[in-house]
């Protein structure tokens, strides 16, 4: 089955594949398909011509597993209308799992499609799956994933935009991790006046407790941004807290320290 294929079209492949007497008296297993879908990773089209005419055998179906993989490549070679088209079949064959979507969801947004992979997840019951914690964990992680590519593009209202579908959400609430790339952020650009909006965010209508990530990050993004009477206060707070700062903090506070030193002895 690993013969020179045609490379048209996935149907020119599935037909010549199907006109082989030998490939369909080959002993097809999991772990052979496997193999095979490796070796065509980069080559969707073949492929799908095979993965197309082993589904079409009697005798032989290939695992959930498999269907995943052959899904994954099709995502990655974007391909999206045969990656709908193979989800389908498997929404068909109950053969969907939190683990498929989450492959076509990381795919879509991964392509710049959000709303494609939001709206894969809006239909999580059509696939015979349930909302629970762990997809709304699945949801979650794609929005930090949009809000990350958002901020690191500077599209800020984009960013701004999906924070607060996260906000207004009943069941997926925003965590630390989702304000992260918005602290970077506005550290990086000196926005300080939207930085304690966002904070005040996390903690008075979040109630998200800093952490000592938290604390790092706030440290070292304002000691870069010249704004180090901000950083003592956070530290003392971290202190308070019995919160231990890294080393890498504490040489961070002392150098700012001792050039404060130095500039007041020069002024003397």
């Amino acid at each position: 089955m690993t013969k020179s294929l045609p490379t048209n079209s996935v149907d020119e492949i599935f037909k010549s594949l199907s006109h082989d007497q030998t490939c369909k008296s080959l002993p097809i297993s999991d772990h052979v398909m496997d193999t095979i879908l490796y070796r065509y990773r980069d080559d969707w089209k073949s492929a799908l011509g095979i993965f197309k005419l082993v589904r079409s055998l009697p005798h032989y179906k290939p695992s959930q597993k498999l269907h995943d993989i052959m899904i994954d490549i099709l995502g990655k070679a974007k391909s999206f209308d045969s990656m709908k088209e193979l989800l389908e079949e498997m929404r068909q064959d109950n053969n969907v799992t939190l683990h498929t979507i989450a492959k076509v969801m990381r795919r879509l947004s991964g392509a710049g499609k959000w709303e494609d992979a939001v709206k894969v997840f809006d239909e999580l019951t059509t696939f015979g799956l349930e909302k629970n914690t762990e997809s709304m964990n699945l949801l979650l992680d794609l929005n930090i994933s949009m809000i990350m590519i958002f901020c690191h593009n500077k599209l800020e209202e984009k960013a701004l935009e999906v924070l607060g579908e996260l906000e207004d959400s009943a069941s997926c609430r925003p965590d630390a991790q989702s304000f992260y790339p918005f602290i970077k952020l506005c550290l990086r650009n000196r926005k300080l006046d939207l930085l304690r909006i966002l904070l005040d965010k996390m903690v008075n209508k979040h109630l998200i407790r800093f952490n000592l990530a938290t604390y790092k990050l706030l440290i070292h993004g304002l000691c870069r941004a010249d704004e180090c009477e901000w950083a003592y206060q956070l530290f003392e707070e971290m202190i308070s807290k019995d919160i231990m700062p890294s080393q890498l903090t504490f040489q961070l506070l002392l150098d700012d320290a001792a050039e404060r030193i130095e500039v007041f002895m020069k002024q003397k």
